[in-house]
């Protein structure tokens, strides 16, 4: 099968770099360090295979920064990754190509959560998104956006990442909307078919790869983006109850068209 990798610049760790340099597959890069890229990169890379871009989205954005220009097209997956996590065995690709040829269309590393009813506990991180659950007992699981490898087939059917762009820097928590919603969106446009599975069912961790989790980082939010965000997630579940219920009415239909136009003012790319 033929692969691509594509890489989310931003630590920049130099053995990282070279661990993946001699695979047997197609290495981009999405740098998000757009002022601070290292020249080194140009060593590993060939070229055309760098590309410097805004860093917002974050790991979702950059996703969907890789997704619109059409490279991943000429492979039969793409397995997308964060440049901070650390490989223990670089024998992964043969293990995902036996995933893709049992049937799966979504890889990940080690297993992010036994729930599938996030429709139902995550409402908001829906909202933002022009896919949307068809009902609140719709169920879906979720990859972390560390890594994740997707086939061809649903690369072709999602058309688009769905992601909640955050131009305005409010919290990376935004990434973990644009996960649930993109995993979501996946289910659904792959029918009822067992689409997710993973290198391990041990969180964060394969015999293969280890991700980072950054949940308990400590980041000083200012007050007013603070605010901002809670009024956000308080506006996006009001959304999605109105959206659940089908029939509203005329008014909370107002309510409903406001609200999503208020969503989408803070998570749509702005003009740049």
């Amino acid at each position: 099968m033929k692969s691509a990798i594509c890489i989310v610049g931003w630590h920049f760790n130099k053995e990282f770099y070279n661990n993946l340099a001699h695979l047997k597959t197609d290495l981009y890069l999405i740098s998000h360090k757009e002022d601070n890229t290292p020249q080194w990169t140009q060593g590993i890379f060939k070229k055309n295979r760098i590309f410097i871009e805004k860093n917002i989205g974050y790991d979702w954005g950059a996703f969907q920064q890789f997704y619109e220009k059409g490279i991943w097209k000429n492979y039969d997956y793409v397995l997308f990754i964060h440049d901070d996590i650390e490989i223990l065995d670089d024998s992964f690709l043969s293990v995902l190509e036996l995933k893709f040829k049992e049937g799966y269309h979504a890889v990940g590393n080690g297993r992010n959560d036994l729930r599938k009813n996030w429709p139902q506990i995550q409402r908001s991180a829906y909202a933002h998104s022009d896919w949307l659950p068809p009902s609140r007992n719709f169920e879906h699981e979720t990859i972390r956006g560390s890594f994740i490898a997707l086939s061809h087939t649903v690369l072709s059917k999602i058309d688009k990442f769905e992601v909640f762009w955050d131009p305005y820097h409010l919290t990376m928590k935004y990434g973990n909307a644009s996960l649930i919603a993109n995993c979501g969106k996946m289910q659904y446009v792959m029918g009822d078919q067992k689409i997710f599975t993973f290198l391990s069912e041990e969180y964060l961790k394969s015999d293969y790869v280890i991700e980072l989790e950054r949940n308990n980082m400590v980041i000083k939010v200012p007050f007013l983006k603070r605010k901002v965000e809670q009024l956000l997630r308080l506006v996006s579940n009001i959304y999605m109850s109105l959206y659940y219920k089908k029939k509203s009415s005329c008014f909370e239909q107002k309510i409903q068209t406001a609200f999503k136009k208020l969503i989408h003012f803070f998570s749509r790319r702005k003009n740049y």
